[in-house]
């Protein structure tokens, strides 16, 4: 009798039978795998529903907020703003006045 050839079918089925099983596949409620299709086109939906709402809003005078506050915290000083309507105020420090205030943290011991 000869032997099995070396390498060839003999050694491939050494190898896969050393790999372990791969991972269940995900399955939804339904026990069905997912469909990546619908949710891909879930969201295609939602962005035009989107746009539509956006479109009826602006068309009906909706420009968004009547103000906004920004805050810019730098590592030196910082700034906060009021923007109402197409005017944008600095607001000052309540104690000094000034526009900038320093960013420091401080820590008491009592609390």
């Amino acid at each position: 009798e000869r032997p099995p050839p070396r390498g060839g079918l003999g050694r491939h089925r050494r190898v896969c039978a050393r790999r372990p099983a791969p991972p269940a596949p995900v399955r939804n409620q339904h026990g069905r795998a997912p469909d990546r299709g619908s949710a891909a086109m879930e969201l295609i939906l939602f962005a035009g529903l989107l746009v539509v709402v956006s479109a009826a809003l602006a068309a009906l005078g909706f420009r968004g907020r009547d103000q906004v506050v920004g805050i810019d915290l730098g590592t030196t000083f910082s700034v906060v703003a009021l923007k109402s309507g197409n005017k944008v105020t600095v607001l000052p420090d309540h104690l000094t006045g000034k526009q900038l205030l320093p960013s420091v943290v401080t820590y008491h011991p009592n609390g």
